[in-house]
């Protein structure tokens, strides 16, 4: 009881966050600081307070939404205040893809836009999620990329940007990406990922992924994850699916995309690229074994 009369849940991304705005108040600028704000929204449970309840047109999940839109936006209200905006690097981003609910998901909002699957999975749905950045004279406004970057990623780029100097053996799988966000370069120094389902896991290499099973790896192509929204649901095609989003009886064992040509991983062309798998095969267990 205690624990929960103190992060009341339709109230801790406001108390979190006004501890957010007190830090920087506090702080004025007096010395550099790094700082972690979790919000729990959009995450369930989907509780926004009682002063965005009614806010949108898409139910408590909107409402959460815009609830988490004005945390952010009380942040970087604070900064402008303290005049930190133009040299404090701002980053917003997301550990998944989202869970697709069903009322939401039936009023037509699209939380993981055309990207295959959602949570849980290593299809796209489940891993690409939104990386926003902003450090103003840094960085231009309203510029796009679309090189390959991990949330590993960040310690490296952000010790890079504060000049820190790098405690030996920390962020071992952490690269240092802040020439290609500022502009500097327009190649990532990432060229491969490790990504991980909740059954199973999948490579990226340049623009291929492999999947070294048939299916999502998470809830989308689960059966026994009845809770969850499942492929025919979802709207989505996949080739080893049929319309009822079954997995066809000669459905190849593992899977190939290329993003570059297909980026909603409608196809599965490991039949078409034999040579690309193996290599790719080898390379994960390896990986996989590291």
């Amino acid at each position: 009881k205690g624990a929960h009369a103190a992060r009341p849940v339709d109230q801790i991304d406001i108390l979190v966050t006004e501890r957010a705005v007190n830090y920087i108040n506090e702080n004025g600028g007096n010395k550099p600081f790094f700082m972690n704000l979790a919000l729990v929204a959009p995450h369930v449970p989907v509780a926004p307070s009682k002063a965005f309840k009614g806010r949108t047109k898409l139910g408590r999940y909107g409402d959460f939404v815009e609830q988490m839109d004005w945390c952010v936006g009380q942040v970087l209200d604070a900064l402008e205040a303290q005049g930190l905006s133009d040299n404090t690097i701002v980053i917003f981003t997301s550990d998944n893809g989202a869970i697709y609910h069903p009322k939401e998901h039936q009023s037509g909002h699209r939380s993981n836009l055309d990207w295959l699957g959602q949570k849980t999975d290593a299809w796209e749905g489940g891993l690409r999620v939104p990386f926003i950045m902003r450090w103003p004279g840094e960085i231009d406004a309203g510029q796009t990329n679309d090189q390959l970057i991990s949330l590993m990623d960040i310690p490296q780029t952000v010790w890079s940007a504060a000049g820190v100097a790098v405690p030996e053996g920390a962020g071992p799988d952490s690269l240092n990406q802040l020439a290609l966000l500022t502009g500097k370069t327009d190649h990532s120094e990432r060229k491969e990922l490790l990504m991980i389902g909740i059954t199973g896991q999948a490579l990226r290499s340049g623009d291929w992924v492999y999947i070294p099973k048939s299916g999502s790896q998470g809830v989308t192509t689960d059966p026994r994850m009845s809770w969850a929204m499942q492929l025919a649901e979802l709207g989505l095609s996949n080739s080893d699916f049929d319309a009822e989003g079954k997995l066809k009886a000669d459905a190849p064992k593992a899977q190939l995309y290329n993003l570059r040509t297909d980026p909603r991983q409608s196809t599965n062309v490991i039949r078409e690229h034999p040579e690309v798998a193996a290599k790719l095969a080898k390379r994960f267990i390896e990986v996989k074994k590291r």
